[in-house]
């Protein structure tokens, strides 16, 4: 019994130096992580902020007339209108890229959230090794920049899209009602 307690208290005081002798982030540590945390957070705000059922309803409206456009309108139609259908139709490449890319960037995006809490939490509890910090952070902050791309693109689309519909759709519309 005597040994037992020994080898429990041995295996207690092995334990305490482990927890002991770990580290926390260092000052440029933790200046790292929250830069590219407020990055972060500043890309998802911008994602968030889309008006989704805005743009949902545009994009269903939208390729509701391309159809009508396509398969029903038989008739012949002017030169300009059919250079205007053309602005119109080119629209269709920006609406789909949206609403694909969309939702997945947004997953993304808070995935490497959680990712950047994660390891923020384990460096400030010493739980990494020495140089698990830098492989981690680099890892994050490459899949940022990727992330923050991919962002751009989506903001862009729908920034350049919504202007030129919200321009254009109401003449389409009742062109259309016409037919």
């Amino acid at each position: 019994k005597l040994m037992r307690n020994i080898q429990i208290l041995f295996i207690g005081l092995v334990c305490l130096s482990i927890v002991a002798c770990t580290k926390g982030l260092n000052e440029d540590q933790s200046n790292k992580l929250n830069l590219l945390q407020s990055r972060l957070d500043s890309t998802l705000n911008k994602i968030e902020a889309v008006d989704t059922a805005k743009n949902k309803v545009s994009f269903n409206h939208f390729f509701e007339n391309i159809r009508f456009i396509q398969e029903e309108m038989t008739d012949t139609i002017t030169p300009e209108l059919a250079l205007f259908f053309d602005d119109y139709y080119s629209m269709r490449k920006a609406f789909k890229m949206y609403a694909q890319e969309y939702p997945l960037i947004l997953n993304e995006l808070k995935i490497s959230k959680k990712q950047l809490v994660d390891l923020k939490h384990d460096g400030e509890a010493g739980i990494l090794e020495d140089g698990q910090f830098e492989k981690y952070y680099h890892l994050e902050s490459n899949n940022l920049v990727l992330a923050e791309e991919k962002a751009n693109e989506v903001l862009y689309a729908i920034e350049t899209i919504e202007p030129m519909y919200d321009e254009m759709n109401p003449k389409v519309d009742s062109i259309l009602n016409i037919y």
